[in-house]
C-alpha cells in the first residue's frame, strides 16, 4: 500500500514510521525532491478516526507527517523559517455494490521567504508555491490511484 500511495524510495524507520523520498520535480529550473517522514497507523471500528471520516468505515490508514526536508535547493534559497504540518487518511467507502477508495490529505505551510528570493513579490511567490504544491499533490494522488488499481488487479489475478 505504501509503495502504491507514495511512488519513490521508502525506508521503514520503526513499526509505524516511514521515510519517503518523493520523485524529483522541477521548480523554477531547480530539480527538487522532498523527503518526508510519515507515521502510518491502521485504525478500525471508528476508534480515533479523524473528524472528516464517517464512523461506519470499518478500517482506515491514518497518515501524519512527522518530519520533512527538501533536497536539491541551495542553502541560500531555503526558507530561514518553515513549518509544515500534514495529516490524512486512506479508506474504502462502500455504497451499495460499489466501493471507492478515498484519499484525503490536509497540509498547512508557513514559511519566511529566503533573502535571495526577496525580489519576487510575496503574492507571486505564494501563487507559484501553491500551484507547485497543488500539482505535486494531484500528481501523487493520480499516480497512487493508478498504482493501487494496478496492484489490486494483480491481487485479483493471483487470488483466482
Amino acid at each position: 500500500m505504501l509503495k502504491a500511495t507514495f511512488p519513490g524510495k521508502s525506508q521503514q524507520l520503526n513499526q509505524e514510521e516511514w521515510r519517503i523520498e518523493t520523485p524529483k520535480m522541477e521548480l523554477l529550473s531547480l530539480k527538487i525532491w522532498p523527503v518526508i517522514d510519515m507515521k502510518i497507523i491502521s485504525k478500525t471500528s471508528g476508534q480515533d478516526y479523524p473528524p472528516h471520516v464517517p464512523h461506519h468505515i470499518t478500517k482506515l490508514l491514518h497518515l501524519e507527517m512527522t518530519n520533512w526536508e527538501i533536497n536539491g535547493i541551495h542553502r541560500n534559497y531555503r526558507p530561514s523559517s518553515a513549518n509544515v504540518t500534514s495529516k490524512g487518511a486512506i479508506y474504502s467507502e462502500k455504497r451499495g455494490t460499489t466501493s471507492r477508495l478515498k484519499f484525503q490529505f490536509f497540509m498547512n505551510f508557513t514559511f519566511v521567504v529566503p533573502q535571495a528570493l526577496s525580489f519576487i513579490p510575496k503574492d507571486i511567490f505564494r501563487s507559484i508555491f501553491e500551484t507547485v504544491l497543488k500539482v505535486m499533490m494531484e500528481d501523487l494522488t493520480n499516480k497512487a490511484i493508478d498504482k493501487l488499481v494496478e496492484d489490486y488487479s494483480k491481487f485479483r489475478k493471483e487470488k483466482k
